[in-house]
């Protein structure tokens, strides 16, 4: 049995040794402290205007809309080596409500804008650092309202995937993520709807839909197969629309 401190010097003997405890568990977790307070934290922007929406015009005039994402790092530090990565991409044709479709795409990293193309960088990956506060531009679609064609604008020149929608007016979705080497990946599902009319409207932050199909090849063999329809899973996503 351990008896309490009765002396002046017990009892400055014991907070000393109370207080070097302190000091030695604080030396131990003040870098992990600073190093969470400091972490870069990235985030994903979309948005109406420009230079997310930026007009594409050609001599005739206006020709459609290319969207872009923000990427935005609102930490303390630079976030270093971000990859943009194309996951899922969906539509659903205004003559066919309620029926999403999903592309049968490879998951493709977007481009950063001001980057070099791929065949002008000696194919190096697309990564971007970011210092704090600061905010790169992807490259995510383009939508040509007066022909009809949206497609995908991706890093790589070739894919072994079709990059055009299966109509170029309906509502369309697409997942994208964002890694680095030292910040927490996000993920976000960016929506918007092309009309002849409108043009590229209703630009935000959604979920994923709650089931769809998947369209090319993949479709064909599951028709045939005794297997359940794919089916996309909701989840939360955090980011940003205005």
């Amino acid at each position: 049995m351990v008896s309490a401190p009765t002396s002046t010097a017990e009892w400055l003997t014991a907070v000393g040794t109370v207080f070097l405890g302190f000091v030695a568990l604080l030396v131990g977790v003040l870098p992990s402290l600073v190093g969470w307070w400091r972490r870069p934290r990235v985030t994903i922007e979309v948005g109406h205007v420009e230079p997310l929406a930026r007009p594409m015009r050609d001599g005739v005039g206006v020709l459609g809309t290319a969207l872009r994402v923000a990427i935005t790092n609102r930490g303390r530090s630079e976030a270093r080596r971000m990859v943009a990565t194309l996951e899922h991409w969906w539509y659903e044709l205004t003559t066919e409500p309620n029926q999403w479709s999903e592309h049968d795409i490879d998951p493709s990293p977007l481009r950063w804008i001001g980057m070099p193309p791929p065949d002008k960088r000696a194919f190096a990956p697309p990564t971007q650092d970011l210092l704090p506060g600061g905010t790169g531009l992807v490259e995510l679609v383009e939508c040509r309202t007066r022909t009809g064609e949206t497609r995908l604008l991706l890093d790589p020149l070739d894919v072994a995937f079709r990059k055009e929608a299966r109509g170029g007016f309906g509502h369309f979705r697409a997942q994208i993520s964002v890694r680095a080497a030292n910040a927490r990946g996000v993920t976000a599902v960016v929506a918007w709807t092309v009309d002849h009319e409108h043009g590229v409207t209703d630009v935000g932050l959604r979920t994923p839909p709650a089931s769809s199909e998947r369209s090319g090849l993949y479709n064909i063999f599951e028709r045939f197969s005794d297997e359940p329809k794919h089916r996309t899973k909701r989840r939360r996503f955090r980011g940003r629309s205005y």
